[in-house]
């Protein structure tokens, strides 16, 4: 059994022991901890006990695209029954995603997690969830095991959707643990934004949305606001200059 939280993907993919693939997300998306709506699939032994309809607590998670060899165990649903609360932008580059996913391979099984259930303890769902890929259970009432999938005889890992997932140059990851820096400022105030920014590093990439400009600035090593050598400096240098901060994800 191999249980991957997060970012476990970096580790499953490039092995070939997935064929989930990692969308990038459009410009401007940000999803700074909010609860989500997502589908259950109890073919999988480890949505054992969770309702139809459960949440999820998502902290600017990967975008993890449906399993092809395995099951689902969660989705965000893609019709108008796709919903949250908390503060997000482009949350709709979640509908039809995959937030959990089982895969069987050779004699175990492949569980990944595109957030971390286990996240300051905010949701038992999330732990329930955890404790049933660590256990595992395949015996009692409504329960079957589920088992690799083959074509042609071939093992999971020859499947040609494992293949292409092991293939995927997944998107740079400029947050490391954690997320990267990102300032949200009115189109108009992108120059002088970026001025400011410059001052302190370069930024990563600069994204455009819905009026807004979004300046990204690379966190390798997913360091938290309180943390970090110049984010709250930065901030404040922004706002002292005049230039109109709609959001600060640090």
């Amino acid at each position: 059994m191999l249980v991957g939280l997060r970012r476990g993907h970096n580790v499953t993919r490039p092995a070939g022991l997935t064929s989930t693939t990692v969308q990038a997300p459009p410009d401007g998306y940000q999803v700074l901890g909010s609860h989500f709506r997502v589908d259950v699939d109890h073919a999988s032994p480890v949505g054992l006990g969770r309702p139809g309809e459960d949440f999820e607590f998502n902290n600017d998670d990967p975008l993890l695209t449906p399993s092809a060899t395995g099951v689902n165990v969660l989705t965000y649903p893609s019709d108008d029954r796709f919903w949250f609360n908390g503060y997000t932008q482009g949350a709709d580059a979640l509908k039809g995603t995959a937030a959990l996913t089982d895969e069987p391979f050779g004699r175990g099984h492949v569980v990944l997690f595109a957030n971390d259930p286990l996240f300051r303890a905010y949701e038992e769902s999330g732990e329930h969830l955890f404790a049933n890929a660590i256990l595992y259970p395949t015996r009692g009432p409504g329960l079957t095991t589920l088992r690799a999938k083959t074509v042609d005889g071939a093992s999971p890992a020859a499947r040609p959707e494992i293949r292409r997932a092991e293939a995927q140059v997944p998107p740079r990851d400029l947050g490391g643990s954690w997320r990267p820096i990102r300032l949200t400022v009115p189109e108009a105030q992108a120059g002088a934004a970026l001025a400011i920014v410059r001052r302190y590093a370069e930024p990563a990439r600069v994204e455009h949305a819905n009026g807004a400009a979004v300046i990204v600035l690379a966190n390798p090593e997913g360091l938290h606001a309180d943390e970090h050598p110049f984010a709250r400096e930065l901030v404040q240098a922004v706002r002292a200059e005049g230039v109109r901060l709609l959001s600060a994800a640090l």
